[in-house]
């Protein structure tokens, strides 16, 4: 078994190595859970181009964003780790968001998609899918049994590495749906609602296909309802799953980046 494992993790070195970086990508950049697996998989397949639906081999790493952010690992070095990845012309990674001022300069001809989705909804789908209570006043991340199994996701519970001090878990990940949204806007990535891509989501699909320039060679209306991820539990309203002190957290923290992308308030 180990002799077979080590010939496999030869075979993947071998083929990562030989791979060649896709110069002008496009590169789909959001929060986790706003629906950018979704999106860059239908785009994929109707533009007929291959896609990385995250960097599956960099999840094991969970010191990975903290090495890239404070230097202690060049961006080169993290290209060249993961060419496989980085040949395919659609990249879908939300990790990369944090890092879309690095991926301009390395790839000054790539195209860069945003996706945003209401912070309630967003915030509500991290929670359901790491089985974590969105109505708790403070957590032990490392007590959920989702977590333990993938440790990058405390980083989700921990802005201090994007410069923000946050106050408990809704306060975090509130100041990270804050963060990332101040990254579209001072790069001006292409936006796509997840709601407006829900409520028409072929449209949406050739729409964007369109603003980034593809060719539309093949039609998605048999695709469109796949489920690309864990599908979350939203039959429990906002201020049910929250309370209304965690609920009133996420919208005072929010406002004014849910405004501007046309959230209202519900309190």
């Amino acid at each position: 078994m180990k002799v077979k494992k080590r010939i496999n993790n030869i075979k993947a070195v071998c083929v990562n190595w030989l791979a060649k970086v896709e110069r002008e990508p496009i590169f789909i950049l959001g929060n986790h859970k706003s629906g950018t697996t979704a999106i860059a998989a239908l785009l994929s397949q109707a533009a007929n181009l291959p896609v990385t639906l995250d960097l599956t081999r960099a999840i094991p790493d969970a010191a990975l964003q903290l090495r890239l952010k404070y230097g202690l690992q060049s961006f080169d070095s993290f290209i060249k780790s993961y060419q496989l990845e980085f040949s395919r012309k659609i990249i879908k990674e939300p990790i990369l968001t944090a890092f879309s001022k690095e991926l301009k300069q390395y790839f000054p001809s790539a195209q860069f998609v945003y996706i945003v989705r209401d912070p309630r909804d967003n915030i509500r789908s991290i929670l359901n899918r790491l089985k974590i209570p969105g109505n708790l006043n403070a957590i032990d991340v490392f007590a959920f049994k989702e977590v333990q199994n993938t440790k990058v996701w405390s980083l989700a519970f921990d802005t201090s590495w994007l410069g923000e001090i946050p106050n408990g878990y809704i306060d975090s990940l509130s100041r990270k749906w804050n963060i990332f949204t101040e990254y579209y806007k001072r790069d001006s990535h292409i936006l796509v609602r997840y709601e407006d891509f829900k409520n028409n989501k072929e449209n949406t699909i050739y729409t964007l296909a369109e603003k980034l320039g593809l060719p539309r060679f093949n039609s998605i209306t048999d695709k469109v309802n796949v489920q690309y991820q864990p599908k979350g539990c939203n039959k429990l309203s906002w201020i049910d799953f929250f309370g209304e002190e965690n609920l009133l957290h996420i919208e005072n923290t929010c406002m004014h980046k849910m405004r501007y992308f046309g959230y209202n308030p519900s309190l």
